[in-house]
């Protein structure tokens, strides 16, 4: 591990930014308890969604490994939620907000063969992004409106989630990576 000098001293007017930016006068809140919403789709129906709004879907694979199916853990998803959020207060609610999507691209309701498209692009990547894409996009189903101050505190949040993201890849080279154990997405879910 590499040794670092102590950051400098902050001045007043850096103190206060930071800690107003840290405050919960800056989050965003909580989602509304999601209805548990139950499969409607057995496998083939559901690949016949995917396929249908979904273009290329067949040709996706997970971080790029051949032979891993993107599709094959959607609908693993679909039908049982995503595994990393087996036994968390999260499965639930993930899973919800999946079949949530899947079911109004199904109706084609307005925006949502887009918010599949979203979810389907998040399955080539690790179960942490898919969770924040489905999230993202089922709480747009649902149709959670933000105000404008909550666009501002949302902004505030995208900062924040960069800063993460630059202080987990300082923090990745640090230790030697990245590699397939050290990451920058798995490092800033810690």
């Amino acid at each position: 591990r590499v040794e670092r000098p102590p950051p400098p001293e902050r001045s007043e007017r850096l103190k206060r930014l930071v800690g107003r930016l840290c405050s919960p006068g800056v989050q965003v809140g909580e989602p509304a308890p999601v209805e548990v919403v139950p499969a409607k789709l057995n496998q083939r129906a559901l690949q016949k969604v995917l396929t249908t709004h979904v273009p290329g879907i067949a040709t996706f694979l997970y971080r790029e490994q051949p032979g891993s199916s993107a599709m094959k853990f959607l609908i693993s998803a679909y039908m049982s939620g995503l595994q990393a959020y087996q036994n968390s207060p999260l499965h639930g609610h993930l899973t919800s907000l999946l079949r949530l999507v899947v079911h109004e691209a199904k109706e084609e309701k307005p925006g949502a063969v887009g918010r599949l498209r979203e979810v389907a692009e998040a399955f080539k990547d690790c179960q942490a992004v898919q969770a924040r894409v489905i999230e993202r996009a089922g709480l747009k189903a649902r149709g959670e409106a933000v105000d404008f101050r909550e666009r501002v505190v949302a902004l505030v949040g995208e900062y924040k989630g960069v800063a993460l993201k630059m202080v987990a890849d300082e923090e990745v080279r640090a230790r030697g990576g990245p590699n397939s154990h050290v990451d920058p997405p798995h490092y800033e879910n810690r």
